[in-house]
């Protein structure tokens, strides 16, 4: 009698994007635990037409190597135009952020790029419906929303019962200007003022080149160094602790195309205040799971953050809803689910879904 094969098992799936990016890795990771043959390709980031030639044929060596049934692209500007000049099977392409929010818009030929990338594609994902309804500026194909699912299990609410000294408030991305680190440091300037018997503490944690403009921008404001932690980029495997010490997150980013940080100190039951933009307005439930501000307002960001010190109360009920809200809309199973869904639909066959 012959043998029943698992329609998972029988499915691969070649994955092509940046070697650095945890959330690849993460969907590798769990993609394999339900059954799905995963490769990762981590072409070199090198710059210029020679490392953009590398990473093709890396590419398609590992194409040839692998067979896969359909070959996943991550961040449609790099690796969707490999995926263009790579003429195999059923191609998947995910938007992430500024591949479609800032890229297409900075000539006439990037735009042109990122149409016949997204037109090639057999799938077309984005990771928020803010960046959907961007994509659909450049394509007139269906785009489905897959977001970057959330661990619930390792980011969840702290278990130590160890009291604090000090209300922790922190940020959690790189040190870059779209990330409004400046407003950040400002509005935690006018908090300190305004409640100088509290004891604060600002963390600030991530890579980035402005982390030295930020360590100016503490004496610029008269801040007390003793009460800010600038930290660098914690390995992901860790970073959960980090949300778990937090008493408020905050994220006032100028720019947003979905917002995983502020997901993940949610599931860690932290109340998050984040900018009123971008992919953030829908991770982020006004007045239910955190508080919004207009970004590039330091004065009005810091009244949200004294609103939150000054209520424990508050702090509690926003953390513990923005845990249920992720769990309900954002859970890596959930991820997952929608994730078989797409590959199902491409290759016509049921795959099991949310096994993780």
């Amino acid at each position: 009698m012959p043998v029943t094969q698992n329609p998972a098992q029988s499915t691969r799936v070649l994955l092509v994007g940046d070697h650095r990016s945890t959330h690849i890795r993460n969907w590798k990771e769990h993609l394999s635990n339900s059954g799905i043959q995963v490769e990762c390709i981590y072409p070199r980031n090198s710059r210029g037409i020679s490392g953009f030639l590398h990473q093709l044929i890396a590419t398609r060596r590992a194409i040839k190597h692998f067979h896969p049934d359909i070959v996943h692209y991550h961040y449609a500007s790099r690796y969707g135009l490999i995926g263009l000049l790579t003429p195999f099977g059923k191609r998947v392409i995910s938007v992430w952020g500024s591949d479609i929010t800032i890229f297409p818009k900075k000539s006439l030929l990037h735009s042109t790029l990122i149409k016949m990338v997204l037109h090639k594609g057999d799938a077309i994902l984005a990771t928020s419906e803010f960046l959907k309804a961007e994509t659909l500026k450049y394509c007139q194909s269906a785009v489905t929303v897959t977001p970057f699912g959330i661990d619930t299990k390792r980011f969840s609410p702290s278990q130590s019962d160890e009291p604090l000294d000090s209300i922790r408030i922190g940020c959690i991305k790189s040190f870059r200007e779209i990330y409004g680190i400046r407003d950040l440091i400002e509005a935690y300037s006018i908090v300190t003022n305004a409640l100088p018997e509290h004891r604060l503490k600002l963390i600030i944690a991530g890579a980035g080149h402005a982390r030295f403009d930020a360590e100016k921008l503490l004496g610029e404001f008269k801040i007390d160094p003793a009460t800010v932690e600038l930290l660098p980029a914690i390995d992901h495997s860790e970073v959960h602790k980090l949300h778990q010490s937090l008493d408020i997150a905050v994220y006032p980013s100028l720019q947003e195309g979905y917002g995983v940080a502020a997901l993940e100190s949610s599931a860690c039951g932290v109340p998050v205040i984040a900018s009123n933009i971008g992919g953030h307005k829908e991770v982020v439930v006004h007045e239910k799971t955190g508080l919004h501000t207009p970004p590039a307002a330091p004065d009005v960001l810091a009244k949200s953050i004294l609103r939150l010190v000054n209520n424990p109360e508050m702090r509690t009920e926003l953390g513990k809803q923005g845990r249920l809200f992720v769990k309900s809309n954002y859970s890596i199973s959930t991820a997952v689910e929608i994730m078989c869904s797409v590959y199902s639909r491409l290759l016509n066959k049921d795959l099991p879904r949310g096994v993780v």
